[in-house]
Formats: C-alpha cells, sequence, structure tokens
C-alpha cells in the first residue's frame, strides 16, 4: 500500500475497555465496513499480518456525548415592602408573571424564586406563587425577611441561614433588589460580595469567577429612553428619583454591587415600564443558563487516552454538523477550535458564543482516530 493509504490505519493491539458508555463505535473484535478498509497489497485487510508482524485494522472512533444540559437558575428577589414601596410592591405583583415567569417557562430552563421580603405585604400568584398569599409553589420559595432601604444588603447576609435551603449548588444565581435606597446601606458593595462569595458550601463563585450577577430597582435617576437601564460600564450615578407616587434615593452601595457583577440598575420611580425590566432581566436569566463550555475528557477504563485524537463535535439544532478542531493552547483559539486543560475539554470563545447562541445544542466528544482519517 502506498504511504498515503497506509496513513488511514493504526497500528495497535486487539484490546478495548471504556469507562464512558460510547454512543456509536465498532465493538471490539468485530469486523469492520468493507468500505472501512484498503486491500493494496500484503499489508491490507482487517486481521491479516503486516510485514513486520502486527495486526493492521482500521482504528475506531469512539464518541462520547458530552452533557450540555442548560444550567439551573436561582433568582433571589430581595423586595422592600416598606409604606413607601406601596407602587413599587403593587407593580411588581402586576408584572411578575406575565413579564417574568412566564418567559422563563416558555425558555424551558430549569428555575425557581426565592422571595426575600415582609410576606405579609407581597402576594405572588399563581402560577408562579401559591394558591394562597404567601404560600410556596413549585418554582417559589418565599421567605419572611423584611427589608428595609438601610438593611437591604445587611440583612440577607444576616438572614442567610433562613433562605440558603432553597439554594441550589449547581444554579446560577441572580439577585433581584427592589427598593428606593432613601437611607445609606449598612453594608458596603465589597462587604456583601466577600459575604456571598465566602459562603460554604460555594454557592456565589468567587470574587475572581463570580456565579451571581445583581440587578436592582433602586431610587437612581431615570436613563432616556427611560426603559433603558444604566449598564455595568455607566458611572454610580446621584440624585435620586421622583414620580409616580415614589421617590428614592441613588445610594452608591447597591449601585456598586450591579456594577462589580455585571448587572443592570433600573429607576424605581416608573412602575409603568417595570413589564420591560422584567423582559429584560429574563432574558438575561435565559442568558445566564447557556450551555457550558467546559467538558470533562473522556476517561477509558484501561486504555491511556491518546488526546491527539480528541474532536468535539457540535450538533446544530438544525441538524447540522461541525467538527471543532484542537489547537495547543487557549492563546492559540481560533473559530470552531478547542483545547486541553488537564482534565476538560475547552471550547475557544468563537466556538463558546455559537453553542450558547443555539438553544437546542448537542455535544459530543470522539476519540481514537485522528481527525485526518475521519
Amino acid at each position: 500500500m502506498s504511504p498515503a493509504r497506509y496513513s488511514r490505519f493504526m497500528r495497535f493491539p486487539l484490546t478495548c475497555g471504556l469507562a464512558f458508555v460510547p454512543m456509536a463505535m465498532l465493538a471490539c473484535g468485530t469486523d469492520p465496513p468493507r468500505d472501512a478498509l484498503e486491500s493494496n497489497g500484503p499489508d491490507a485487510g482487517f486481521g491479516g499480518s503486516g510485514r513486520d508482524g502486527s495486526v493492521n485494522v482500521a482504528c475506531t472512533v469512539t464518541t462520547v456525548a458530552a452533557v450540555v444540559t442548560r444550567r439551573p437558575v436561582d433568582v433571589v428577589l430581595i423586595a422592600d415592602t416598606s409604606a413607601s414601596m406601596g407602587a413599587a410592591v403593587a407593580a411588581v405583583q402586576q408584572n411578575i408573571n406575565a413579564s417574568f415567569a412566564q418567559i422563563l417557562l416558555q425558555s424551558g430552563i430549569d428555575f425557581r424564586v426565592i422571595a426575600l421580603a415582609d410576606t405579609s405585604q407581597i402576594c405572588v400568584a399563581p402560577p408562579l406563587g401559591g394558591a394562597a398569599c404567601g404560600q410556596p409553589a413549585a418554582r417559589f420559595f418565599p421567605v419572611n425577611l423584611p427589608t428595609g432601604s438601610g438593611n437591604g444588603l445587611s440583612a440577607p447576609i444576616a438572614g442567610y441561614a433562613s433562605w440558603s435551603p432553597h439554594l441550589r449548588a449547581n444554579a446560577y444565581k441572580v439577585i433581584l433588589q427592589l427598593s428606593d435606597t432613601t437611607s445609606i446601606s449598612t453594608m458596603s458593595a465589597a462587604e456583601f460580595d466577600a459575604a456571598l462569595t465566602g459562603q460554604s458550601p460555594p454557592q456565589f463563585g468567587t470574587p475572581g469567577a463570580r456565579a451571581y450577577t445583581y440587578h436592582g430597582i433602586l431610587g437612581v435617576p431615570p436613563k432616556s429612553p427611560v426603559t433603558d437601564p444604566w449598564l455595568p460600564s455607566d458611572p454610580v450615578l446621584s440624585g435620586g428619583c421622583d414620580a409616580n407616587g415614589l421617590a428614592g434615593q441613588a445610594q452608591p452601595a447597591y449601585q456598586e454591587v450591579a456594577i462589580l457583577s455585571g448587572g443592570l440598575r433600573y429607576p424605581l420611580c416608573e412602575p409603568s415600564h417595570y413589564d420591560v425590566v422584567f423582559k429584560k432581566i429574563a432574558d438575561g436569566v435565559i442568558a445566564s443558563a447557556a450551555v457550558p463550555c467546559s467538558l470533562a475528557k473522556p476517561t477509558p477504563a484501561t486504555e491511556k487516552l491518546d488526546e491527539t485524537t480528541l474532536v468535539v463535535r457540535y450538533t446544530s439544532s438544525a441538524g447540522a454538523v461541525q467538527r471543532f478542531e484542537q489547537v495547543a493552547n487557549a492563546a492559540a483559539c481560533k473559530p470552531a477550535a478547542f483545547y486541553l486543560s488537564p482534565t476538560t475539554v475547552e471550547l475557544c470563545p468563537q466556538a463558546c458564543t455559537t453553542v450558547q447562541a443555539d438553544t437546542s445544542a448537542k455535544l459530543d466528544v470522539e476519540y481514537g482516530c485522528p481527525p485526518a482519517i475521519r
């Protein structure tokens, strides 16, 4: 056989043993299809003997389904239910189902809402809430933890033991705070962030890799147009708002938590636009549940994994198949590529963006044959 044809085969002893259940492979000891073999000379043929006495075998591709389910999300609603917040609380009750829960339900992600408030002052109706005011439901967990604008950050930390049992270790956390922030916070943004990320077991990530985003409906002045949020790139605001029966002050601590966690800030004094606010936050929750871009390496039970043969196969929601190629490291990343860490397969940024934009993405990890002969 010519060198070009010979390169289409791997020489190895007839052994098998895989820790992962293969999705598609040639069974060990089973003849491959005829079209998988070449027959040009004495080296050719499955089970035949080569000039050096080794056995020539068409290489086997083993496919392992990667875990790419969307992350669950825990939404922590912290609501100031003091007397000055009546119009805002009413607007939340009006919009949390139609403009928030319904969008999340339609997305298919696994979410729950943990509401920290004076539960006698806020009622979330079905389908999100329970049949009676303050009653829990499958996705709704009210916790009686009153907060005001001064202790809106410190009270949830002090009362962490009362609501942390409803958190899930594998869920991304989205915090939505509703407060007029008229009083100076008794806790700084840095203290709040350190308390969250310092919990054991870890729930909110680390300061270098936070697993939460904080959004605030706060006493900040409106942007133009009024439905646009203040972004993390916008500075800490001064002043406040006074409209529609609500008034607030733009206290810095709350805003700083939003900025450091990549969250949004909305004006409390525009309750007629809370539907837009909840829709935008719901979109952010869905984005937080994106499929992971870090996959576990396959671990064959008895053979050493030849990492040079690894390929990631991406099947789009439309059924199109694309194979991502391996590059040396993160610095060598390019479109449709991945690299390896000691224990994981890491999609390069552009491949990650492609996969996470596809709500029905499927990823498989293949190994066993050099990519050139697949």
